[in-house]
């Protein structure tokens, strides 16, 4: 109940392994620090060699080679169908994979940019639940880990925020959103420190180890 006798809004937010639990989301006080920066991942070497070498030695090649007078119609239209393809997809990767992605945590919530480009942003006042989750990146015991950063929304999130729902996928639970920060490591402790640095007085982050030993932080609004 709230100060002017109105019932406080509260969501149903899930724990992290147990059943769903309330949480109070419209007395949300305001963050302590004005803004806290954590640097999710450095350029892919392997990424950037291959969208480099897509863009600038396999496109042109191919598109130089589909203006032989020698080879038939239909060859040089394949040559060049593949050349313009591999030009675009080596410069979208390049474009993709060149430059820092970094987490800002501040007063106004969670920021996450691409250079000056903001892939994803959310309000304090849409979050009730954050979860940073570290998990094994694919079947090769050499694929880095994937970072995860779950997030229960309102009811309107997606009417709200389109463009942030259409980058997200459902958890697992049905509850809650996840949006892939990225294939970073060793950076759990920095993302923690962040949260509490921000919002002391209300989050709590928890260091939990599950079966395979995967690292959890888990930020819940008390």
């Amino acid at each position: 109940m709230t100060a002017n006798g109105h019932a406080a809004d509260t969501r149903t937010a899930p724990y992290a392994g147990g059943p769903a639990h309330p949480v109070a989301a419209s007395t949300k006080p305001h963050a302590t620090a004005e803004s806290v920066s954590v640097d999710l991942a450095k350029p892919l070497r392997l990424r950037i060699t291959f969208g480099a070498a897509t863009f600038l030695v396999i496109g042109p090649m191919l598109l130089l080679g589909a203006t032989a007078p020698d080879l038939p119609w239909w060859e040089r239209v394949i040559f060049a169908v593949i050349g313009v393809a591999s030009f675009l997809f080596g410069r979208y990767g390049l474009h993709r994979s060149w430059g820092r992605r970094i987490l800002v945590v501040d007063g106004a919530g969670v920021r996450v940019q691409l250079r000056r480009r903001c892939l994803f942003d959310l309000p304090w006042q849409d979050l009730s639940f954050v979860e940073v989750v570290q998990r094994p990146g694919g079947y090769s015991l050499s694929m880095p880990s994937m970072v995860w950063l779950d997030f229960y929304p309102g009811p309107d999130f997606t009417t709200r925020h389109p463009k942030q729902a259409r980058l997200c996928k459902r958890h697992p639970s049905g509850q809650a959103y996840r949006f892939q920060l990225g294939p970073v490591s060793k950076i759990l402790p920095k993302l923690d420190e962040a949260f509490q640095s921000v919002h002391p007085e209300q989050y709590r982050g928890v260091r939990e180890q599950s079966w395979s030993q995967t690292p959890k932080f888990t930020w819940r609004l008390h």
